[in-house]
């Protein structure tokens, strides 16, 4: 099979690509494909672009992590694309306002003409020269030499096995179905969970006058982050309406269950074909968290998780569009394979849970410029760190109140001044 990535050929200009998926993450890709010189084409299962920011969408996959309170935990200054800032004045913006960015973005980029909409991949397979990618409802495959897939991570909802939970007396629910307090205003309410929507669904509950828990593994550690809220230990076991946690203590009037568990890995049209690439429910094994080891025709975008995104989709896939074009050469399969394995021999010493193997959290910064410098890539500026050290120090000092609060707006005020200077 020829090698399509590395090998110098003077044909490596323009490549075929498809690109599962038109959220973020496939827009982003796309784009930096284009810039190179690929074709491209974004086959995506809905009618419309946007991802996950479709607030309102109602088709294949309905469900999505947003509500309707929700406004980013991070500004814009940081959100954005290195190259393309967000419209207006505000920092934390609402999620219609994500999605209005992304519909800019795809404007300004002229990518509509790219995308195939209501293009649901259902299977993919390998050729000698190709990919063959089958459509629900539709007979031809569709052919590309490259296949990347962007379709995120946040469309099977995670929850955990907790003894007799099919016992439990009241309602059950993920965050993925949550929007609004609707039946659960003035209700009796357990959220399963301490990450970020745990948090907004938390306060945006004790607002509607719910009577709120909280069942964290943290326990009482995490109190400033749910003011209103009575916190608990991890959830170990239920009997009708009674909750038991880690310590023994219980709790027995609780009517709703809402977990904030995070999600599954799940890639549907890759589950009979387990030799493309090794993965489950808690990522996949893959060169610096996005190329298959073994055929560097195979990629993925947007896999690790507690990062920003919209950086690291661009970082990523513009690594990929170059490293397509023959503007670096990769390591040969063996030491992409070898990487993963130091890649989990270092997690495994750190004692770094399996279902976190694809967590960045502090690491992203240090991933981000790794890509960038193997692909002649900017890397971060000194603003864009100092900006997330302010936003994690004032998130923890008022997680309900940051995103308005004075330290905020001097720390975003500095950050913008800096962005001016570098233009």
């Amino acid at each position: 099979m020829t090698n399509v990535v590395g090998d110098r050929r003077s044909d490596t200009a323009r490549r075929r690509v498809a690109v599962v998926g038109a959220g973020a993450a496939g827009l982003v890709t796309a784009c930096e494909l284009l810039r190179e010189g690929h074709e491209v084409m974004l086959l995506e299962a809905e009618s419309e672009s946007g991802g996950l920011w479709n607030f309102d969408a109602t088709g294949h996959h309905p469900g999505r992590p947003l509500y309707g309170s929700l406004r980013t935990n991070l500004p814009t200054q940081l959100m954005a694309l290195r190259d393309y800032p967000f419209e207006g004045e505000r920092a934390f913006v609402d999620h219609a306002d994500v999605l209005a960015y992304l519909q800019r973005f795809v404007a300004d980029h002229n990518l509509l003409r790219h995308v195939r909409f209501e293009y649901r991949v259902e299977a993919v397979n390998r050729r000698s020269e190709h990919w063959e990618i089958g459509i629900h409802g539709r007979q031809e495959p569709v052919e590309a030499e490259v296949l990347v897939i962007a379709n995120g991570h946040y469309r099977s909802p995670r929850t955990p096995l907790i003894q007799g939970l099919a016992s439990f007396a009241g309602r059950t629910l993920h965050s993925h179905t949550y929007r609004r307090p609707g039946g659960l205003a003035e209700r009796r309410v357990l959220l399963v969970g301490a990450g970020a929507s745990a948090v907004d669904i938390s306060l945006d509950l004790v607002a509607s006058g719910a009577t709120v828990h909280v069942a964290t593994r943290a326990g009482l550690a995490d109190v400033a982050r749910f003011p209103g809220a009575a916190l608990h230990p991890r959830l170990v076991g239920v009997e009708g309406h009674r909750l038991r946690f880690a310590d023994g203590s219980t709790v027995d009037d609780i009517d709703n269950l809402l977990f904030c568990t995070g999600y599954r890995y799940d890639f549907p049209f890759l589950r009979q074909r387990p030799e493309l690439v090794t993965w489950d429910e808690d990522g996949a094994e893959l060169y610096f968290d996005l190329l298959s080891p073994a055929d560097p025709t195979l990629a993925f975008i947007g896999l690790p998780f507690r990062v920003i995104p919209f950086p690291q989709f661009q970082i990523q896939a513009r690594w990929l569009a170059r490293a397509l074009a023959s503007k670096f050469e990769l390591p040969p399969a063996e030491e992409r394979a070898a990487w993963i394995v130091t890649q989990r021999s270092r997690q495994a010493a750190n004692g770094t849970p399996r279902h976190h193997r694809m967590l960045h959290g502090e690491a992203q910064f240090a991933y981000h410029d790794q890509l960038a410098r193997q692909c002649g890539a900017t890397p971060l500026p000194e603003w864009f760190l100092q900006l997330h050290r302010d936003v994690v120090v004032q998130r923890a000092a008022d997680p309900a109140g940051y995103r308005d609060s004075e330290p905020m707006a001097r720390a975003v005020s500095s950050a913008t001044r800096r962005i001016s200077e570098e233009m």
